[in-house]
């Protein structure tokens, strides 16, 4: 089966993502957790990819900015569940991660913007107004789902093989 002309490759997507995830500053999202037990590196890479699969079907999207926004969208860089970390991280983050991301990686109005209304609707006053905001929005909130519902089903999947295994135990006890 041919692939079509536009189809999303690795290949494409690494050649835009590759400055920035090698880059020493960025590794330094693999210190944090994020969300559950994924680092924000991690997550920082999924939500890039699925930001490139989304811009991949959308005309006239500068992919390389779409994914240099999405890799950047939190690199607020420390720990927010540390208990000294006092600020509503939620609504604060954007901003410091926008701030981290122009100093270190150089932003236009249009990726400082989208990096801020990232967390829209709760940073209520910060709404995505640009087609590469919107998806790093959408891309954002799909891998935080993920990540939250593949710990929750490991979780519950160990919870039945325990059960399974103290009632087997218990019949061969017998």
């Amino acid at each position: 089966m041919k692939k079509k002309k536009d189809a999303p490759t690795m290949k494409e997507f690494m050649e835009y993502a590759s400055p920035i995830i090698r880059d020493e500053k960025f590794k330094q999202l693999k210190k944090y957790i994020h969300h559950s037990k994924h680092t924000i590196y991690r997550h920082a890479i999924s939500v890039a990819y699925i930001a490139y699969k989304i811009g991949k079907r959308k005309k006239n999207i500068d992919l390389k900015s779409l994914i240099k926004v999405a890799l950047l969208h939190d690199y607020y860089l420390y720990d927010w569940h540390n208990k000294d970390h006092k600020r509503p991280h939620g609504f604060t983050h954007p901003k410091t991660a926008m701030l981290n991301a122009a100093r270190d990686f150089g932003l236009t109005k249009l990726e400082m913007k989208a990096i801020r209304s990232h967390m829209w609707p709760l940073t209520l006053f910060h709404i995505p107004t640009s087609r590469i905001a919107w998806i790093i929005c959408i891309a954002d909130k799909l891998s935080a789902h993920y990540e939250y519902s593949i710990d929750r089903m490991i979780k519950k999947s160990k919870k039945i093989k325990d059960k399974l295994l103290k009632k087997s135990r218990l019949k061969y006890e017998k």
